[in-house]
């Protein structure tokens, strides 16, 4: 299984680094951002290493650019399409699986996927316009698109899930229901993509109806490539879902933990097993550096 996501190094209060780009969404944040491609046995839960890691400088977009411009522009999102390629081709005889944040909902990574032999299980973004088969149209609500869909579908089962503590907010056990759906998935009529084909997917949601005081209701509507059939595929894709925590632990120590000139090396693209001062298990699966081949991890995984 492989873990992606985007993360950002924040140089703000180092006003005598030098380029460096706007981070998040203000201008005054400096910095620069990861891309990480983690590699782990679903099994386990072992992380295995990274696969690929692209440091990169986030580029505004011009002001008055038109669709057509911005096409023939390198995007920030074709970051998540570069790391798929750099990786390669899903060896014989194995699965590999890329579950991917809301960053990765587009349909040139999903087609690249494709092409190199990939599952993958990614988190909705866009409403995009799907067909289904008449007979699982739900009565109330209109079919033809993703997101949709996806609200209007009846809850299948219940589950208690338990959400670790994350961005000031305490651990908390959150009853969910889950509906799923098998949907064909259209090209854009505007966007990017590889070819102009329909993909068959999967969407899996679950929801929270009574959440806490004060909390926004958590909700999350996975797409899928691997067959969900009943409701424990289900679960199994939310709980996929769930490891990204793995993922983000692993930053955590890049971002808190390097010191100063540890963070520049990264960012110039250096060897991160060099760098000093880090959590250990963090520079142990750094050892497998993008600056390296992936070849090591294939037998693995």
């Amino acid at each position: 299984m492989l873990l992606a996501d985007t993360t950002e190094m924040d140089f703000s209060t180092h006003k005598a680094v030098k380029g460096v780009a706007p981070i998040g969404n203000s201008q005054e944040d400096l910095g620069f951002s990861v891309h990480t491609v983690l590699a782990m046995n679903p099994q386990t839960q072992q992380l295995l290493g990274c696969l690929t890691q692209e440091p990169f400088l986030r580029k505004l977009a011009p002001k008055g650019e038109t669709k057509t411009q911005r096409k023939k522009r390198e995007r920030e999102s074709q970051v998540w399409e570069r790391s798929v390629k750099q990786i390669g081709r899903v060896p014989q005889n194995h699965h590999w699986i890329y579950v991917g944040e809301s960053g990765s909902d587009s349909y040139t990574l999903w087609q690249t996927c494709e092409d190199l032999g990939y599952d993958f299980a990614v988190r909705v973004a866009q409403d995009r316009v799907i067909e289904i088969s008449p007979d699982d149209a739900p009565e109330d609500g209109d079919e033809n698109y993703l997101k949709t869909l996806a609200r209007a579908l009846p809850a299948t089962a219940a589950h208690f899930l338990s959400i670790p503590a994350h961005e000031h907010q305490p651990k908390r056990d959150v009853f969910l229901q889950m509906s799923f759906q098998k949907v064909r998935v259209q090209p854009p009529l505007h966007g990017d993509y590889v070819r102009k084909t329909e993909l068959t997917a999967w969407v899996v949601r679950v929801w929270e109806t009574h959440p806490p005081e004060g909390q926004e209701p958590l909700e999350w509507i996975r797409l899928p490539t691997i067959p969900v059939i009943c409701p424990a595929d289900a679960w199994e894709v939310v709980q996929w879902y769930r490891w990204r925590w793995l993922w983000e632990d692993f930053h955590k120590a890049l971002c808190d933990r390097l010191p100063h000139g540890a963070a520049l090396s990264a960012k110039r693209g250096g060897p991160l097993e060099t760098v000093g001062g880090a959590d250990p298990d963090c520079l142990a699966f750094a050892a497998h550096s993008a600056s390296g081949p992936a070849h090591e991890l294939r037998n693995e995984m």
